[in-house]
């Protein structure tokens, strides 16, 4: 599979290549690449003691089709997962209920008192809310 893979970037490399010398150096391929260099070289440049980090950045432009191909795999397979990283969506995903202070507590009813008048689902608990609901 390795070997496979290492002929897929291979051959993505080749293409590369030769686009842009079919298409001059103005194309967005291209373009991209030349400033990629020109980023890696000047900061090599800007810090001596780590020039010989350079070479790592022809493994950075080996590894640059393979990003695509991962990003569409990555957000294929994790198409189940609804927790995105949203604080809401944790405290439903562990089960876990926050524990606020009492400062923040006090704020919020603070809050909400002009609208709880108004919105009676202010008052009522998360459960209750979706039942009024």
């Amino acid at each position: 599979m390795s070997i496979i893979y290492a002929f897929v970037m291979l051959a993505v490399l080749i293409a590369t290549a030769s686009q842009i010398v079919l298409e001059t150096v103005i194309s967005p391929t291209s373009m991209f690449i030349v400033t990629m260099v020109i980023v890696f070289f000047t900061a090599a440049c800007l810090h001596p003691k780590e020039f010989t980090n350079i070479i790592y950045g022809v493994v950075f432009f080996l590894m640059i089709p393979s990003t695509y191909v991962f990003l569409t795999l990555y957000s294929l397979i994790n198409l189940n997962v609804i927790n995105w990283g949203t604080r809401e969506a944790v405290a439903k995903a562990t089960g876990k209920v926050e524990t606020s202070s009492t400062v923040e507590r006090w704020l919020r009813r603070i809050g909400e008192g002009p609208w709880s008048a108004l919105c009676p689902t202010l008052r009522a608990k998360p459960d209750e809310a979706l039942q009024l609901i």
